[in-house]
């Protein structure tokens, strides 16, 4: 199912409004089917939806409340195999060095990446690991990390059409994103201005070593609305900023999907 959030004024001195949702259906993705363990059974159940997390995130932007959320998957995964038993005073030399610069970590020691991940899933707010990891083992992230509750779907990044984003960057007012790729920036910026009335800053982060200025930048944003994407060393500090800011932000990770928020 996709969802469209919209902000409708009430009327009443509340500034924030109120949130309506329309449902539209679409065929899911096709997923590997096992006999699932009671544990994985208890995971499956645990999962908050697409659809229901865009209204948390509506409703945490409107209340003016911090959230986070962090994803992961197999990249992830890999990573936290690779350094578990690693030196970790040495120079983490997983995948190629292309890949290591692309994701933002080379150069980093295996000891510090391996903490670095860890943090990030267990101090966000909203954990949203690969929900392919219940039934493929290549994906199976939920033994690395302390035990919830709740979980996100992941894939809520690719279930959220182009009037739900909107409606998102609407709702804040003000956006800030963290990425590497300037012209990636420029286009946010430019569709969101023209199209919304939106305001979009721009922080690169495009290294783990950026990491700490970056987030520490951020705390003194007016956003509301952060979208990043830092690499695997970089998202333990969604949490921080969105509760430490003086205003108080919804922080999403969108890893390699946030072209598609680019409102091409």
């Amino acid at each position: 199912m996709k969802s469209v959030l919209t902000r409708k004024k009430t009327g009443r001195s509340d500034p924030t409004g109120s949130l309506r949702f329309y449902f539209i259906y679409t065929k899911p993705k096709a997923m590997t089917f096992k006999i699932l363990t009671p544990h994985e059974r208890r995971l499956a159940k645990s999962y908050i939806s697409p659809n229901a997390f865009l209204a948390l995130v509506g409703d945490a932007l409107l209340s003016g409340d911090p959230l986070s959320v962090v994803r992961m998957g197999d990249g992830e995964r890999i990573l936290l195999n690779a350094t578990a038993n690693a030196d970790p005073d040495a120079v983490c030399g997983a995948f190629d060095l292309a890949w290591r610069q692309r994701m933002g970590i080379e150069g980093i020691t295996n000891g510090l990446l391996h903490d670095r991940i860890l943090r990030a899933g267990n101090e966000c707010q909203y954990f949203a690991p690969s929900v392919s990891g219940l039934t493929q083992p290549a994906y199976d992230l939920y033994r690395y990390f302390e035990a919830r509750d709740k979980y996100v779907d992941n894939f809520f990044v690719n279930v959220w059409d182009q009037d739900a984003k909107a409606e998102l960057f609407k709702a804040a007012g003000r956006v800030l994103l963290l990425h590497g790729n300037r012209g990636l920036a420029d286009a946010m910026q430019i569709r969101a201005r023209d199209r919304f009335g939106v305001k979009v800053e721009y922080l690169e982060l495009s290294s783990w070593q950026q990491a700490e200025l970056v987030s520490n930048k951020a705390l003194i944003s007016e956003a509301k609305l952060v979208l990043f994407a830092g690499g695997p060393a970089s998202k333990y500090i969604a949490e921080k900023i969105a509760e430490m800011s003086a205003v108080p932000k919804v922080v999403l990770d969108l890893g390699n999907t946030t072209d598609k928020w680019t409102f091409a």
